[in-house]
């Protein structure tokens, strides 16, 4: 099964960073893959496109906002015309603002941040699951904040829990194709971009993340090894399992230890 995707076409979203650009170079180098990449950077898209060399040819993109669904409608209508066979859609773009109270947070913002988190992939799985391939499928990129809830990702976390219950329901309903539900925990992208920071305060937040090609590599071999739940990541872990055996008092320790670790990402998050 680990060969299923050698030379097939695959949909990746979010391709131009963090876990989709090292997803994207590992199915062109490792599967000789096709990669279609789904972004709205096309400065960034076209030089991931210099940087797989002879392998360039593989990997096409097309730029849209995946939160709205006639973009999808449109890429659909672009397959189909162009009779491109897709195997795999991998449900990778998301957003996380920052670590902000809820009441701090517009229902705007609020909103912009559901539909691009879940609704990008109720759009894609209901525009694209019918032209995929039939032992082909879809994976959605998840989260580990969607086994516990940290403060100040009120609207991330709900996006993720959905995305999960979501994917788990395909699983159920569409037994012929791979659903297949990756969840990672924190990975060291562009979520803290946007973060001014000390020196002392990014060695603390080194701790709570993992490096992005570390998690990439991990979710690569679990989707080709079809994999259709798959926590990745040592901080996932521990959310995973206080999940389980402490729902309660295992989310008021995690939050405690943030609180604790005084760095201004998640300054805004607690109570003064």
């Amino acid at each position: 099964m680990k060969k299923w995707l050698n030379g097939k076409t695959i949909v990746i979203t979010g391709a131009s960073s963090g876990i989709g650009k090292q997803l994207t170079r590992l199915f062109i180098e490792k599967c000789n893959a096709k990669v279609i990449g789904i972004a709205r950077n096309q400065e960034k898209m076209e030089a991931l496109k210099k940087e797989l060399g002879d392998k360039s040819e593989n990997f096409s993109y097309n730029l849209f906002d995946v939160s709205k669904e006639d973009n999808w409608i449109e890429f659909k209508n672009y397959i189909t015309e162009k009779n491109i066979k897709i195997t795999l859609l991998v449900n990778n773009a998301g957003i996380l603002p920052g670590f902000t109270k809820f009441l701090d947070v517009s229902i705007e913002d609020g909103k912009k941040i559901m539909d691009t988190n879940f609704y990008s992939i109720v759009y894609s799985a209901y525009h694209l699951m019918p032209v995929i391939d039939e032992k082909g499928g879809v994976v959605n990129i998840c989260s580990s904040d969607a086994l516990l809830s940290v403060a100040g990702t009120n609207y991330y976390s709900a996006s993720k829990s959905a995305v999960k219950a979501f994917t788990q329901s395909l699983k159920h309903e569409y037994k012929d194709k791979y659903i297949g539900c990756i969840l990672p925990g924190f990975t060291d992208t562009n979520i803290f971009r946007n973060i001014e920071m000390t020196k002392k305060d990014k060695k603390k937040i080194q701790k709570f993340v993992s490096p992005c090609d570390v998690i990439a590599k991990k979710i690569f071999k679990a989707i080709v090894s079809r994999k259709k739940y798959k926590v990745v990541g040592y901080d996932a872990h521990i959310f995973s399992l206080l999940s389980r055996f402490m729902p309660i008092s295992g989310a008021n320790i995690i939050n405690g230890v943030l609180r604790k670790a005084k760095v201004d990402l998640f300054k805004d998050a607690f109570d003064k």
